[in-house]
């Protein structure tokens, strides 16, 4: 069986060049450490159920939220990712409400019964850190209007500034990542609040692989992430460290709660339908 490996928490289309750099130094680190044959390249695209239930998947990264609902049984957190971004503490990011220069409310409560683009429902960052964030304000069922899934934070952005939508939950990583690298997706926009703290998405590798083999996967993220030949891929990944992966904390993600909004797919909003 092959191993495989892919880093697709924050792997936005402009930062494909990045992690593939990245890849290829940290499979160096893994061949060093006697991980035997590591891929030459990573995973894309990604199928989901594939992908984390691959018993041979080396390393990867996924939204927190994804780990503790679906794979928790088939992957295996090893690492928790500290970003140089505002709103990052350690292990630690936040949600933020995304809105217009040119309409933004005085406070997030104002937003009551605006139309929201997320990147999806199944996400600590995109969503589910804010939906926690507004229960413990207001009442849910009074406060969200529509919700359009738009599938990618860059997307999500799009159709607030096109006004397709009125606010976007955007996990604070990725809007570094869009306002360093395409900063034209963000002319415009604000950010609005930023909600409470919830875990980074974890470095995992498959359940498979023994304490052994973990341990010398973080040992090989950890020299990669803090050497000076990756200094300049870490810093367009914004990526300054990482620690052990606090695995009950990791299964211990916020539960779903009932669904209090209705949904539209981006390409109906769009429509106008």
């Amino acid at each position: 069986m092959h191993p495989i490996a892919a880093l697709s928490a924050f792997d936005l289309s402009f930062l494909r060049p990045a992690h593939d750099a990245f890849w290829q130094l940290l499979r160096t680190e893994l061949q060093r450490r006697g991980l035997e044959h590591p891929p030459l390249k990573l995973t894309r695209p990604i199928d989901e159920r594939r992908l984390w239930t691959h018993p041979a998947l080396v390393v990867g990264q996924l939204d927190a939220y994804r780990f503790a609902q679906v794979f928790p049984a088939t992957l295996m957190p090893i690492a928790a990712p500290h970003y140089d971004c505002e709103h990052c503490d350690g292990p630690l990011y936040r949600s933020l409400v995304i809105g217009r220069d040119e309409d933004a409310p005085d406070a997030w409560t104002d937003l009551e019964g605006r139309t929201a683009a997320v990147e999806g429902l199944d996400r600590l960052g995109s969503w589910r850190l804010f939906k926690a964030w507004v229960q413990g304000v207001v009442d849910p069922s009074a406060f969200f209007g529509r919700v359009v899934i738009s599938g990618g934070s860059v997307e999500s952005l799009t159709l607030v500034r096109s006004g397709a939508a009125d606010y976007a939950i955007v996990d604070c990583v990725s809007w570094m990542l869009v306002r360093q690298h395409q900063p034209s997706a963000a002319i415009g926009l604000q950010v609005i609040a930023a909600t409470d703290a919830g875990l980074a998405p974890p470095f995992v590798s498959s359940a498979y692989h023994d304490a052994g083999q973990r341990a010398a996967i973080y040992d090989s993220l950890a020299s990669v992430i803090r050497s000076e030949a990756a200094a300049p891929v870490c810093a367009k990944l914004r990526l300054i460290d990482i620690e052990p992966a606090d695995v009950a904390a990791y299964a211990a993600e916020p539960r779903p709660v009932p669904s209090t909004v209705t949904l539209l797919s981006a390409a109906r909003s769009q429509r106008g339908t």
